[in-house]
Parts: C-alpha cells; structure tokens; sequence
C-alpha cells in the first residue's frame, strides 16, 4: 500500500479535528482510497504550546520553508485562517506543484479564481469544501453532481453564531445583547462579533456560492449586507404575529440576465424549512431548472464537522490526482444587479394614532406606484395607539422609500417606522389579507 504525506497549516480547532479524524478512520480511508495518509508536518506559531493532542516528535515546525522543501509532501491544508500569510503560502504551494486544502472562506472569496486559475497552471487541486458550511456536502455536490443543472436560485443560513442568536430570541425571548452573550459563553461567537453579526461572514460564503452556482464574480459592493445588530424582540414578535420567522438569510437570485445577491435578516415563513433551523445549525435551500428544491442541512462549523470537509477533500484528490476542478463558467451573460432596482417584498410595521388610523388610505400610501400591500395588521397597545404590521408585495427599493416618505406626510402620527425583507420562496399569488387582532 502506498503512502502520501500532507502537511497541515495551523493545529487549532479545525486542524485538530483533521488530526482525530485521520487518526480514528485511517483504516476507512485506506480502504475507499488504496493507499495511507501521513502527517509529516504542521506549521504552527508556538511548537512549546500545550495542546489537547499530542503528536510525534518533529512533526511541528514554524518554519513554512521547510515544509515546501520537503518534496515528499504532495498535499498541503490550509486551516490558518485569515489572509496574510496564508495566500502567499497557497500561492507557493500551487506554484511548487503540490495539491492544496483549504477552509479558508475569507480568501475563497476574495481570491479563489485567482488562485483557481494557478492551481489549473500547476496541474494540480485546489479544494474548499470546508469554506461554506462546515461539515454539509455543498460545494463539491455543485461542481459535479449538479455541473449541468441550471440553479436559478439560492439561499440559506450561512452562519451558525447569528442563527444561534436569534434562535434564542425567538424561542426564549431573549435579548439580543443576553443572546449573544451566551454564544460567546459558549464558544459560538468570537470575544469581537462584528463578522458574524454585521453580516461579513455570510457575504463571503454568499460569494463563494454565487461563483459557483451562476459562473459570475460579484463585486462586494453590489451586494447589500445588513446584520443582526438592531433585531428587537419587538420585530420577532410581530413577525411571528404574521406567521413568520427572522433569519439572517443570505439569497441570490436569478432575474433574467441579472442575479440579485443581498445579506439580511429576512422574515421567512414559518411553514418553509428554513424557519425550522434552530440553535448554531446551518441549511441552504437551492433551486434548480430540472432538479427542483434541494435542502441542505447539518452543522456549519466545529472541529469535527470542518475537520471532516477538510478530509474529505484530501480524499478526493488523492482518487483523482489530475488537474483540480474548476469552477463553472456562465454560458450567457450575467450580471450583477444593485440591490436599488431590485424587488423584494418587504416587512413594515409602526405605531400611529388610533384616531388617524384609515385602511384605505394606508393601501393606498402603498399602492401608489407598483407594491402594494398583500398582509396587514392592526394590534392594539394602548387606548390611543396601536401597531400596524404591513407585508408589501415586490416593490424595489426606490419606490418603498418613496412610499414611506409619503406615509410619513400622510399619516403625522406614525411613529417607529422599522422596515426588514421577505422571503416566500414561491411564485405569489396575490391574496391580500386585512386583519386586526380579533382575527388572530
């Protein structure tokens, strides 16, 4: 049997549960792939730091160098981190001919068809598994299972800190502040958040799918990004008052020659999957022309889970050593629409005066231009206000700002205004549905 020696970059969380995973199915692995894996080397910042696994004496280095002079290595794995230095040490592992692994989503995103196109003129792999969803088999099924079907849409929960944070709003009613508090308590959210909640992390991973599923860059700056900082347990509540869940959904959509891509707590039905994914857990919804509605679900971060992608794309290059996959090119012309000519059917809510409080005039503030208002909503708070809750059928983000502006001028006792987007995940048809409290 024959034997390849890998190289790992980093031995935290992920490069820790690469090590277990190799250590506790070496015999499954030899077995599916013919052959053994080796760990030669991991590079590490402090060789001296106690660890929770122990490993063989002058397996360590802090020295990148001599793991590239080290011509016996054939496949190196990226579980650094970050952009610098881990970019120059792809670049240079592509470069001297060797396979790379990484679960870097931040420099996949930024970088990966640059560093696509230098392992293709090296002849060798570059794999990311890992960099999209942990542990659930996304990236690779798009690249061969789904290589010829034509997805028009997808969307999903990216994020496991965020999903946990809302989760607890939701189901606990807690703060948005207590929430978070205890996902950094328990290891799901980083002591500086601002990644997770302000939306960062999932842009990435948006763009990472984007390229793969329509064949188009997208520039960072056309994708509309909002995080999870201002969530009230006032929305969460309203939202469910109209038979929806908060997400932080990020979706791109296919409209024509243009894709739509945005980043944002979305209300998503309660009855849609999605709405079911609870704690830390991660799900994509993905539509295809031939195949339908595909989910995918599991966990999207952790040593094991992201260990186990890392692993798995080692195993895939070593059943097939020749040039490493390429992402999908498009076939027509694709491009990038702004998120303020694209339509979205939105949630908006705000308090007014009983006594001002006029259902025909409110439609009309709405129906004005293309919306229109397919849900409302009244709740009574007080003897003189109340909340109404309003869902506006597909309007762009210009006409809803135009409408608002004359609910303002209309109505001078509405206050609060708070508007967030909706997901149905359905061809609308258009129903509208004025209720008050008495009909809930």
């Amino acid at each position: 049997m024959g034997k390849t020696r890998i190289a790992l970059l980093g031995f935290g969380t992920v490069g820790t549960g690469v090590w277990n995973i190799l250590s506790t199915s070496k015999g499954e692995i030899e077995a599916n792939i013919g052959e053994e894996i080796e760990i030669a080397k991991i590079l590490v910042k402090n060789i001296g730091k106690r660890r929770r696994v122990e490993v063989p004496p002058g397996i360590l280095t802090t020295d990148f160098e001599e793991i590239l002079k080290d011509t016996s290595i054939k496949v190196i794995v990226e579980v650094i981190g970050g952009m610098e230095p881990t970019l120059d040490y792809i670049k240079m592992a592509l470069e001297s001919g060797r396979h790379v692994v990484t679960a870097n989503k931040l420099l996949i995103s930024k970088f990966g068809s640059e560093i696509l196109r230098l392992a293709a003129e090296n002849s060798v792999n570059l794999r990311y598994e890992a960099s999209v969803c942990g542990g659930i088999p996304l990236i690779n099924v798009i690249k061969e299972s789904l290589s010829v079907e034509r997805i028009n849409e997808v969307a999903g929960i990216l994020n496991g800190t965020t999903n946990y944070i809302l989760s607890k709003m939701t189901d606990e009613g807690c703060s948005f502040e207590t929430a978070l508090a205890e996902a950094q308590a328990k290891g799901f959210a980083e002591a500086d958040p601002t990644s997770d909640v302000e939306g960062f992390d999932a842009l990435y991973k948006l763009r990472i799918l984007s390229k793969l599923v329509f064949g188009v860059e997208t520039n960072e700056d056309l994708i509309f990004r909002e995080g999870i900082t201002n969530i009230t347990k006032d929305d969460i509540s309203h939202a469910k008052e109209l038979g929806y869940k908060i997400k932080l959904l990020a979706a791109a959509k296919r409209s024509m020659d243009k894709i739509v891509l945005r980043v944002a707590p979305t209300l998503v039905p309660e009855k849609h999957f999605l709405a079911g994914v609870g704690d830390c857990f991660n799900a994509v919804f993905l539509k295809g022309a031939a195949v339908g509605e595909l989910i995918f679900y599991g966990k999207g971060a952790g040593e094991l889970p992201t260990g186990s992608a890392v692993v798995s794309d080692i195993v895939g290059i070593l059943r097939n050593k020749s040039t490493g996959q390429k992402d999908r090119k498009s076939t027509v012309d694709i491009s990038c629409q702004t998120t303020e000519w694209s339509k979205s059917k939105y949630f908006v809510r705000f308090s007014m005066n009983n006594k001002t409080y006029d259902i025909q005039k409110l439609i009309s503030v709405f129906e004005s231009g293309n919306s229109r208002v397919s849900k409302m909503l009244k709740v009574e708070e007080a003897a003189k206000t109340s909340n109404v809750l309003l869902i506006i059928s597909e309007a762009d983000t210009l006409e809803l700002r135009k409408a608002l502006a004359k609910l303002e001028a209309t109505f001078e006792s509405v206050k609060g205004l708070r508007v967030l987007r909706v997901e149905d995940f359905e061809a609308e048809e258009f129903n509208p549905q004025i209720l008050d409290a008495g009909n809930l």
